[in-house]
């Protein structure tokens, strides 16, 4: 499944975590910020992947200019979305790195 829910739980004290679909829409625009703001996971490494992501998005955009002007529209139609949807499953695969390295159980949902 693209998008799914998941839950995390932490064993001992119960305490639960959600991640809905929404969040891979905010985590996909706010990238590190959203990494710091649930304060689970490295910030350092969703800020590398904030680069690398902002420069290919900007290097395929780039690409694009020598397009035909319909083209390069369609081109942009396509590439935020998918830019963002891929950054989104990034930075929460790194928020669920870090829950599960501080002992918390993941379920998917």
């Amino acid at each position: 499944m693209l998008i799914r829910n998941l839950r995390f739980e932490h064993p001992a004290t119960e305490q639960q975590a959600f991640v809905r679909p929404s969040s891979y829409l905010w985590a996909g625009l706010f990238g590190a910020g959203y990494v710091m703001w649930v304060g689970k996971g490295s910030v350092g490494r969703a800020l590398a992947i904030n680069a690398i992501a902002g420069l290919a998005v900007l290097a395929i955009l780039a690409a694009t200019f020598s397009l035909a002007p319909l083209l390069q529209v369609s081109c942009v139609v396509l590439i935020v979305p998918v830019a963002i949807y891929l950054q989104g499953r990034a930075m929460l695969a790194i928020v669920r790195r870090g829950y599960r390295r501080e002992g918390w159980l993941v379920y998917a949902e």
